[in-house]
């Protein structure tokens, strides 16, 4: 980041930053709800037990995520720390710590949560119809998802890192690129258009995963391979205790107030489960509906973290 830029950031009153920072944030809230309104547009086309099974799989998708997102949110706090201290050598060293130990946590969570995935929606107390039609299908949308769940983390990583130095426009741009495949890819897989075949709900898994996985890589070629952002390299991958201390310090009470909102989502889930399969449709796209309305709350609040 050019010091023209980190001045205009970190000096001065703190209203013209805060827009600055948060409105590229509420946009990539946004983009965020694409991809589920997408599924849901498409899969609702497709089925209504599709569109319950993404309802059933979103809760504990969003309790694992909900780890990295707290690490994540600890590591672009220490490199806005570190910019605002003019030691950009630290942010940087940081930003790799953090990128390598949320992208390992990714790896982790990706087996199991692929391995863990049937036990899990096992213990939902379904509705007789709900654990035949509606179940089977959600474990094959999650067993998917969390094969690229990785490359989740290593955007979600690079997202906050760029936030933490003050640029959230090139994550948003990345979102958008990553948003607009999955909003393609979605018809393709999910129905079998052209020389694909009909993948049903697991095409929609497919397309988020590859959609994930061009902006997880993309996220890393700017840390990497581009003068924007952190200047991460190679080495700065290697375990530093001192770094990872604080990344964990910070990273816990973050990862578990996040997991308290997906520990909510999931009660409220456990009693959706036990109604037919039409009503947890229906609850679903109600909730893809409702996230439009306070995502750009959290845009605002994502942008004081820095």
């Amino acid at each position: 980041m050019s010091s023209t830029q980190s001045d205009g950031i970190t000096k001065g009153g703190l209203a013209r930053p805060l827009f600055h920072l948060a409105w590229p944030i509420v946009v990539t809230q946004l983009l965020q709800v694409a991809y589920n309104v997408a599924d849901a547009f498409w899969l609702g086309r497709y089925s209504a037990n599709a569109v319950g099974a993404i309802s059933l799989a979103f809760p504990i998708i969003i309790s694992l995520i909900a780890f990295g997102t707290g690490f994540n949110i600890a590591g672009s706090t220490l490199v806005a720390q570190y910019m605002g201290a003019d030691s950009d050598g630290s942010a940087n060293k940081v930003a790799g710590q953090t990128l390598g130990f949320v992208v390992a946590a990714g790896v982790i969570l990706s087996i199991v949560g692929y391995y863990g995935a049937r036990p899990m929606l096992s213990l939902y107390p379904s509705d007789p119809s709900t654990a035949e039609q509606v179940v089977p299908l959600a474990a094959d949308y999650m067993e998917i998802f969390f094969l690229g769940l990785p490359f989740m983390f290593g955007f979600m990583a690079f997202s906050a890192l760029m936030r933490g130095y003050g640029d959230t426009r090139t994550p948003m741009r990345v979102m958008l690129v990553s948003v607009a495949l999955n909003v393609v890819l979605d018809p393709i897989l999910i129905f079998g258009i052209g020389p694909f075949g009909r993948m049903g709900i697991e095409g929609a898994a497919v397309a988020t995963v590859v959609a994930r996985t061009v902006g997880g890589l993309v996220g890393v070629y700017v840390l990497f391979g581009t003068d924007v952002g952190p200047s991460v390299r190679v080495g700065h991958l290697k375990p530093d205790l001192s770094y990872i201390n604080d990344i964990v310090r910070l990273g816990v009470p973050a990862a578990l107030e996040e997991s308290a909102g997906a520990l909510a989502m999931l009660v409220l889930t456990v009693v959706i489960v036990t109604f037919d399969p039409a009503v947890i449709a229906a609850y679903g796209l109600g909730n893809r509906l409702i996230s439009l309305v306070f995502l750009p709350a959290v845009g605002f609040g994502k942008a004081t973290n820095t």
